[in-house]
């Protein structure tokens, strides 16, 4: 694959009629390319405005990938290979795939500028090698299975589309991989119309959890110059300085280097901000920010998404709420589509009671207002720090697989992404355990019936 210069990425942009105003793209020296504020003259001292504007036109989402199988038949095809997935990511990958071929054979495409630019070089997990991916196994991080899951799974997925031959037959695994990486790590989360989308040009800011720009999607209905997204740099950044936006600011250690290859605090006296753990099948979510306050009073299992609901069911398998009435707890699922469900329960001292509880918070409420819920929280955080303390014993014992000097053959920053990785991650399960038996010694004798 060849690679064009940032000015040439610059100028099709504009072309595509992007208004891109004292911005530009240049070399980082750890993340290979950023985006930074220059002055509109050479000789010019002045902090001038900096500002972007991507239209929808040269916007890469599913609308407009589903526009351009209308025409081509030779991506449509194999688009039409995808198995069913909870995810359309993989439409994005292929699309890429696509136009790299196309500037391959010569052909030339509306993005070939664009992906002949994006990084040769990623740092994200499943573009590893082999042996480095296996650290992930030796210092048992978070994300290990689920980075050598996903290659298998790519893997698959590569192989029965190389089947079906066609265009897609040339694309390497290679490649594919790190297509993959680039739909990962760059793509927009909430995207315009409604799905993931690439947005060239600002695709190109790096992350910072103080950012000094945003960008937000303008809906060309009531402004002018049309749909798209823009970027809006603060007034206080100086020129020659790097642009930051947030890409999230949830996501612990682990997660951060699984979907975006970096972490952004590699010290290894942080602590991550959040650290999930699997014990019998149920996902944890072990936050940073939920570690004092909602071990204190389960507020966590408000949480309306998977790993809240996730826990609310191993709350009722394993405190024994509903002995009775157990094939109730497959309905628990529905309660994050926020459906009117029922619920049985029984307390302890009273006889089977019919609640309606439409969403998590209302569980919540029904237990602390029963003579229940003291039995059921300290039970329910006494399961709880016996798990935490397991995947805290496994980090302690890992690190003491782990090599004291890097091997050869591991890249000096995965190396340090796996030693910030580990120790974070075993800092954040030390204070929850630590938080948990405080917890529970506090905790108030359980009121007699």
């Amino acid at each position: 694959m060849s690679s064009a210069s940032p000015l040439d990425l610059l100028q099709w942009a504009t072309q595509h009629k992007a208004h891109i105003q004292n911005l530009t793209i240049r070399r980082h020296p750890t993340y290979g390319q950023g985006l930074y504020k220059r002055s509109s003259s050479p000789d010019s001292n002045k902090d001038d405005e900096a500002r972007m504007f991507i239209p929808t036109s040269i916007i890469i989402s599913l609308d407009l990938i589903f526009r351009f199988t209308e025409e081509q038949q030779e991506l449509s095809e194999v688009i039409e290979r995808l198995p069913k997935l909870p995810t359309l990511e993989p439409i994005l990958t292929l699309f890429l795939l696509w136009n790299i071929y196309l500037e391959r054979a010569g052909t030339g495409s509306k993005f070939g500028s664009y992906v002949t630019r994006l990084p040769r070089e990623t740092w994200l997990p499943i573009t590893w090698s082999e042996r480095e991916i296996s650290l992930l196994d030796i210092m048992d991080l978070s994300i290990s299975h689920a980075v050598s899951e996903k290659r298998a799974f790519l893997h698959r997925l590569w192989e029965r589309l190389r089947r079906g031959g066609g265009w897609f037959a040339t694309v390497t695994w290679e490649e594919y991989i790190l297509a993959e990486a680039w739909v990962s790590s760059r793509t927009v989360e909430a995207g315009v119309e409604g799905g993931h989308s690439l947005v060239p040009i600002i695709d190109f800011a790096n992350h910072s959890s103080r950012p000094n720009a945003r960008w937000f999607i303008r809906d060309g209905c009531d402004t002018e110059g049309g749909s798209g997204v823009e970027l809006i740099v603060n007034p206080n950044v100086k020129n020659g300085e790097e642009i930051r936006i947030a890409y999230d600011f949830y996501r612990g250690s682990g997660e951060q280097l699984y979907r975006y290859g970096f972490i952004e605090d590699m010290s290894v006296e942080k602590m991550s901000k959040q650290v999930i753990v699997v014990d019998d099948g149920v996902v944890f979510r072990i936050g940073e920010g939920n570690v004092n306050d909602s071990f204190c009073d389960l507020g966590f299992l408000t949480y309306r998404n998977w790993y809240g609901v996730l826990f609310v069911t191993m709350l009722m398998r394993r405190v024994h709420l509903l002995p009775r009435y157990r094939e109730d707890l497959k309905h628990v699922h529905s309660v994050m589509f926020g459906d009117d469900v029922q619920l049985l329960v029984q307390p302890l001292h009273q006889a089977p009671k019919t609640f309606s509880i439409p969403d998590l918070p209302s569980l919540v409420k029904t237990l602390h207002d029963s003579n229940t819920f003291l039995i059921a929280r300290n039970t329910v955080l006494t399961t709880l720090k016996s798990i935490i303390s397991y995947h805290h014993n496994r980090l302690l014992e890992a690190e003491t697989r782990t090599p004291k000097e890097r091997p050869d053959d591991i890249r000096p920053q995965v190396w340090e992404l796996c030693l910030a990785c580990q120790a974070q991650e075993k800092n954040l399960l030390s204070k929850a355990k630590a938080v948990l038996s405080q917890h529970l010694a506090e905790s108030k004798p359980v009121m007699q019936q």
